[in-house]
């Protein structure tokens, strides 16, 4: 009966159709507006922290708006371009991340498609060290910072590469996440004239390759006082079992050098000379190697001493006593190395060397005998 009574109301309805116009009607024609086909999301291989620019792909009428949700997966967290360029986020430095995200086109006439999508965003990568306010060039001391966005304790050791004669202080820093600087770095040159120098900074975060920096510049010399006497350690703060060598220095004399009458100097118990390091001058070759005020002297009969002496406990001296004729040496207000010598510092405390007044003096090339004006002495701090 259903199907009898289907079949008459269909032949009724197109005997009326027929009756009316004679025609069937042409073709339904139904415009539908864009489609989206796909989504081009991140993988686990794009980290957290890097950009990504997410694109749609869509079928029929030109889309003329877009409105993205990235579901917390990134930074803004929507957009309304065609395709926004992201920075990806994932808080966890070791797992992958998973979130749902959407995005609608709409064509002109306001017809719309929305697409669910999930995507996944890799972990958050450890990211090295970086220096904060690192001068580009030096003439003596300074300060930098670091900083590490994933908060890890950064040992920074500092060294001298190039250029003798400069010490720079500390030469290790233990920093930690509440405390990246900003760190003031002292420089001290030991060398009466200028001094070109290299600094490098070596920061590890104990994770990633260590991140090199390096500071150049020239370090202006000692300024030596007027007829003085003035010894210059290697280092102001050094660790129990390194070398300091120390170098004295003659600053414009009153009266010409010939030789040195006598230099005293008094060390401390918590430091040792090495008796085979010492050297006339500062610029090294053989122990009685003729450098710094040595240089000049022609003197055949008195000719540079050929030992430091280490006789009396707690005590380094030269000594030169006055045979022959009268020597010539440097003239009037000249400065510069007299000699140097090692010692090994042993045990923490303050490390000192004092100059004895009474047994520290020159003498011209007439053979009158000055005393030194100022006697400058030296400290250094064993860890």
């Amino acid at each position: 009966m259903r199907r009898l009574f289907l079949s008459l109301t269909v032949i009724a309805i197109l005997g009326i159709l027929m009756g009316c116009s004679h025609k069937l009607p042409g073709d339904w024609v139904v415009q539908l507006g864009p489609r989206i086909s796909g989504v081009t999301a991140p993988t686990a291989a794009n980290n957290a922290g890097t950009n990504f620019t997410f694109a749609v792909q869509t079928t029929g009428p030109t889309v003329v708006a877009w409105s993205w949700d990235f579901g917390g997966g990134a930074t803004p967290d929507t957009s309304t371009v065609a395709a926004p360029n992201v920075v990806l986020v994932n808080p966890s430095t070791t797992t992958d991340a998973t979130y749902n995200g959407s995005v609608t086109v709409t064509d002109a006439d306001n017809r719309s498609d929305t697409f669910d999508f999930t995507y996944v965003v890799g972990r958050t990568l450890n990211v090295s060290p970086t220096f904060v306010g690192l001068p580009a060039s030096i003439s003596g001391n300074f300060s930098f910072s670091v900083d590490d966005v994933d908060l890890d304790p950064v040992a920074i050791t500092l060294a001298v590469t190039a250029g003798t004669g400069v010490t720079v202080a500390p030469t290790s820093i233990a920093a930690t996440s509440a405390n990246y600087g900003p760190f003031d770095i002292t420089v001290t040159s030991g060398n009466v004239a200028d001094t070109d120098v290299t600094i490098t900074i070596t920061l590890n975060d104990g994770v990633n390759p260590d991140v090199i920096g390096t500071v150049s510049g020239t370090i202006p010399g000692i300024v030596l006082p007027t007829n003085s006497i003035v010894a210059v350690p290697s280092a102001t703060s050094v660790n129990a079992g390194d070398t300091i060598v120390l170098t004295v220095y003659a600053g414009n004399l009153d009266f010409a050098l010939g030789y040195l009458n006598s230099v005293d100097i008094a060390y401390s118990a918590n430091v040792a000379p090495d008796t085979a390091t010492w050297n006339l001058g500062a610029a090294g070759g053989a122990f009685d190697f003729k450098d710094g005020f040595w240089g000049p002297i022609t003197d055949t009969l008195l000719p540079p001493p050929t030992a430091l002496f280490f006789m009396t406990a707690g005590h380094v001296q030269v000594n030169v006593s006055l045979l022959g004729s009268p020597p010539t040496g440097s003239a009037v207000g000249a400065s510069g190395a007299l000699f140097n010598v090692a010692f090994t510092a042993n045990t923490a405390g303050s490390a000192t060397f004092d100059f004895v007044p009474a047994g520290t003096n020159y003498f011209d090339p007439a053979g009158v005998t000055h005393d030194f004006t100022t006697l400058q002495n030296a400290t250094v701090t064993v860890n």
